[in-house]
């Protein structure tokens, strides 16, 4: 993982810690994130299973489950739309575009806007996780 990843995969999880992160540990343990920390430069989370806790464990070693956006319901497609912003001209043409609850909205529900899947930093999360 280059640092660039690292930092672009922290954000991401700082981002969804209060909605709870559900992560896949390298040993494939399933377990969730209780805190989030920052030392001398580098990522460090501790992590929760119903019997363990790890403590100190690099950002490196975690793949969060996240949602792709294609798997969002008619019903969550409505609700996120819900907070564009539209805008209408004399005309009465209409454009509407995201706003920041839009952004805040596709964290909460755990949906993956920035690609991570993709970049391989992430994992699909199945319909029971969230």
């Amino acid at each position: 993982m280059t640092p660039q990843e690292k930092a672009q995969l922290f954000v991401d999880l700082c981002a969804r810690y209060p909605y709870g992160i559900i992560v896949k540990l390298d040993n494939d343990k399933i377990l969730c994130v209780k805190e989030i920390n920052f030392s001398n430069g580098d990522y460090f989370l501790t992590l929760n299973s119903e019997d363990k806790r790890y403590i100190g464990i690099d950002v490196e070693r975690i793949r969060p489950f996240l949602r792709p956006i294609s798997s969002m319901t008619e019903e969550e497609k409505l609700e996120y739309k819900s907070t564009f912003y539209t805008y209408e001209d004399e005309l009465g043409t209409k454009v509407s575009y995201p706003t920041y609850l839009s952004t805040d909205w596709l964290i909460a529900h755990h949906f993956d806007f920035r690609g991570l899947i993709k970049l391989n930093l992430a994992l699909e999360a199945t319909k029971e996780m969230y």
